[in-house]
């Protein structure tokens, strides 16, 4: 609740807003490598999966990867592997913890990009990157 207060706060001064970081919640399914195997892990419990789309939705924010690959595209794109399985980031089982949101009223332009930076060697978490339009 005061990170969605302190986001609308924000909002309220600024013409665009944009939000990122380790927010700790794979938000849907298609978010983690194994949901079925993880039904109540930390960062994966209802509470926190809905917790998140409470924050999206009272903040009226977009989550900036998902807009731009629906759910039905998702090929596995996961920001963070655990560190106690060395070849969880070789295979590709991870999860996406990490996010890019943004203002929805401002999200209709189609020029966003984000990716990830696999190849840069860094802790259990993969850098990601948003490539806005210039104003």
């Amino acid at each position: 609740k005061q990170f969605q207060t302190f986001l609308n706060t924000l909002k309220s001064r600024q013409k665009q807003l944009v939000v990122c970081g380790d927010f700790n919640v794979a938000h849907e399914e298609v978010d983690l490598w194994n949901p079925d195997g993880n039904e109540n892990s930390a960062g994966y419990t209802i509470e926190e999966r809905s917790g998140f789309t409470n924050l999206l939705k009272q903040s009226n924010m977009v989550d900036v990867h998902r807009f731009l690959t629906p759910k039905h595209k998702e090929t596995g794109t996961y920001t963070w592997f655990s560190a106690r399985n060395k070849s969880a980031k070789t295979q590709n089982k991870g999860w996406r913890l990490d996010y890019f949101l943004i203002d929805a009223e401002n999200n209709k332009n189609n020029s966003l990009n984000i990716s990830t930076l696999k190849n840069i060697p860094a802790s259990d978490h993969i850098p990601v990157c948003l490539t806005l339009p210039k104003q």
